[in-house]
């Protein structure tokens, strides 16, 4: 793993800063609107790009963006985990355990989970760090 760099760390909310500046408010909700659910949450994937994005752009090697993509792929789809409010250490610990290789490398792959897990936390997509 590589040293941690402050390039894309933001302190404020921006997503202000997108909208539309002459978009109507409406005073009443639609009717047909969901209530915000857990499908209405992050996915395991838009984060995964969302963060490979960010680590292209931070200068991160080729071979770590892969990683990334092949462990957190391999952790979602070998758990069934869809969205990121669904990953907790439970399914993490069983995802090792289903691995047969060696202790070594189950401990390369979870530090890479782990490591992209603190990515989702400081973009504000997870509320809590109970992998540490």
């Amino acid at each position: 793993m590589s040293k941690k760099r402050a390039g894309l760390t933001f302190s404020s909310h921006l997503s202000q800063l997108f909208r539309e500046p002459h978009a109507e408010k409406k005073t009443q909700p639609k009717k047909d609107t969901p209530p915000k659910t857990q499908h209405n949450a992050r996915t395991v994937d838009q984060a995964l790009n969302a963060v490979t994005k960010q680590m292209e752009t931070l200068g991160a090697r080729p071979r770590t963006i892969v990683d990334y993509e092949r462990y957190v792929t391999q952790y979602a789809e070998t758990m069934g985990v869809k969205y990121l409010a669904d990953i907790n250490a439970a399914s993490l610990i069983g995802w090792l355990a289903s691995m047969d290789v060696a202790n070594s490398t189950k401990l390369i792959r979870i530090k890479c989970v782990k490591a992209f897990l603190g990515k989702c936390f400081n973009n504000g997509w997870l509320k809590r760090n109970f992998w540490n």
